[in-house]
């Protein structure tokens, strides 16, 4: 009997491990780590800096929209 087999091959994929380095994907346009980059105004977040180096750093220049920070979420 004849058995057919097939193999997935991506040349794109990426492991998931912690080799990954977001500043060697191609593909990254922003990267924003998890209470990092993180400008406050008294409690509220003023800015949070973008930490890929492609400077798209979200800001908030009007205190009455900044959102309120919290370090324990």
């Amino acid at each position: 009997m004849l058995a057919l087999k097939q193999a997935l091959s991506l040349a794109s994929s990426k492991s998931l491990g912690g080799d990954w380095n977001p500043n060697l994907d191609s593909n990254l346009v922003a990267w924003y780590k998890k209470a990092e980059g993180i400008v406050l105004n008294g409690s509220d977040v003023s800015e949070w800096r973008d930490e890929s180096g492609n400077g798209y750093n979200m800001a908030q220049a009007d205190a009455a929209q900044q959102p309120a920070y919290s370090a324990g979420y």
